[in-house]
């Protein structure tokens, strides 16, 4: 479902059963022409969405239209993008026309999980089985994403912004400066653990296997990371390294709920899907608001959450 909240601050939410839109109570919400939204990308006026019946398109919240131009098993990436499975990486524009910006390797390109097109650099990154892909788009000589051997195993999370990388495997999340140093963090599958990185930083462990990352221009003087994952949610300081936990038993500032599913930061706040409902974090000033229930929810799993923003920076 996709939703906007009846607040000051404005999001989208994709879950499992249906999509909606609108600030409406919910027996107003409008119908739309699918339901079982997989994945969703776009911004403040285009909207991409992948279903169990195809990838839809809309310009703003209504009009959705079947996106005929793109081909089955095309993999949506964060940042109005898409990777098809013949290793085609485009641009995509709110009608489903897409422009290639890159070429990937196929074996990636047919177990892409995860990835971000930053169109203000034009930076790319696509996580997949074998690794992380990294490099620029470009309309007029398209070129290949290249493997990045700083990283290995599968990969399950990545983004990108303003020259930072995350790539998270199922036991490192790796990141990397815009200077090109690359460093990591220890992913700890028993909550609590403090295990350290290998590095200068002694910033703790991420306490679950990522299954968001989201770049923060607005957290600390560099930016900050969040990290979603089973156990709550974690934001990595991108100045000093250090890691900030946001569970569901740390007070008023923790998590209002746990099992993160998605991840999107808007201009002045933070929103966290979860398998229980949305969750926004006021930037501010930390506090947190529950949003879950059938005023406000026709179903409790959120699987993707698009800020209007469309980019980390705003």
């Amino acid at each position: 479902m996709s939703c906007a909240m009846q607040d000051s601050a404005y999001a989208e939410l994709f879950s499992h059963r249906a999509t909606y839109s609108g600030t409406a109570p919910v027996g107003e919400w409008p119908a739309l022409p699918f339901a079982d939204v997989l994945h969703s990308v776009g911004n403040s006026h285009c909207h991409v969405v992948s279903t169990s019946d195809g990838l839809w398109g809309s310009a703003g919240l209504h009009n959705w239209a079947r996106l005929e131009t793109l081909a089955a098993g095309t993999r949506l990436l964060e940042g109005l993008a898409a990777v098809s499975s013949d290793g085609r990486v485009s641009a995509l524009d709110c009608a489903g026309n897409a422009t290639l910006i890159a070429t990937l390797d196929t074996a990636c390109a047919q177990s892409v999980t995860s990835g971000q097109f930053d169109a203000g650099s034009g930076a790319l990154v696509v996580g997949c089985d074998s690794g992380v892909y990294l490099g620029t788009a470009s309309t007029a000589k398209p070129s290949p994403l290249v493997r990045e051997p700083s990283v290995d195993g599968g990969v399950i999370a990545s983004a990108t912004w303003a020259g930072y990388v995350a790539a998270a495997t199922t036991q490192r999340l790796h990141w990397r400066r815009p200077s090109g140093e690359w460093w990591w963090e220890w992913i700890s599958l028993a909550h609590g653990d403090v295990s350290t990185c290998d590095g200068d930083y002694d910033g703790g462990a991420v306490e679950g296997a990522p299954v968001a990352l989201a770049f923060d221009a607005g957290h600390g003087s560099d930016g900050g990371l969040w990290i979603g994952h089973a156990f709550g949610l974690q934001v990595l300081d991108l100045t000093h390294g250090a890691l900030q936990r946001f569970g569901v038993y740390d007070g008023p500032t923790g998590l209002p709920v746990a099992n993160v599913t998605s991840l999107a930061v808007g201009a002045a706040e933070l929103w966290v899907g979860t398998a229980r409902g949305l969750a926004r974090r006021t930037s501010s000033s930390g506090e947190w608001r529950y949003i879950a229930g059938r005023r406000w929810l026709p179903g409790a799993a959120v699987s993707a959450v698009v800020s209007p923003a469309g980019s980390p920076a705003t």
